[in-house]
């Protein structure tokens, strides 16, 4: 589990394990976590409550926009999983959005602390987990349309 206070286990670094091999959807991975790392950084860096609350809107409304662009693909992919997976996002739509109230809620720093490092681990455990489903799924049946550069 990860120190709440120990900055370095709050930065997100892409890498290649965290590839899809689609160029669209690691590009939009690449920009979450990039929105996912300046919410923690206005967060620990102690910035004014309205920043971080931008910031959080900001994950949520981006998370929505590729959740939305995931079940696309699944479609065209014929993904058996698709909608396991699409579940999956409402549910962490449905706790980003509560975490959304504790924003607006709360305002101790510690409750943020805490907020900002679930939405870090939710979104390292759905890429870890869910994503390489169906990058696994198009990989083994060599999907050509997969491979969009």
């Amino acid at each position: 589990m990860s120190d709440i206070n120990n900055s370095s286990s709050w930065y997100l670094e892409w890498t290649d394990e965290l590839s899809v091999f689609n160029a669209k959807i690691d590009a939009e991975h690449q920009h979450f976590i990039k929105l996912v790392n300046e919410l923690n950084k206005a967060i620990l860096t102690n910035m004014e409550s309205d920043k971080i609350k931008k910031c959080m809107a900001d994950v949520l409304d981006d998370a929505e926009s590729h959740f939305a662009s995931e079940e696309n693909f699944f479609k065209q992919w014929i993904y058996p999983g698709a909608e396991e997976h699409a579940q999956i996002h409402i549910r962490i739509i449905h706790a980003l959005r509560y975490f959304m109230t504790m924003f607006g809620n709360e305002d101790t720093k510690y409750t943020w602390k805490v907020v900002g490092n679930n939405i870090k681990l939710l979104l390292v455990d759905h890429l870890l987990n869910e994503d390489m489903k169906y990058r696994d799924f198009n990989l083994k049946n060599n999907q050509s349309k997969f491979k969009i550069q």
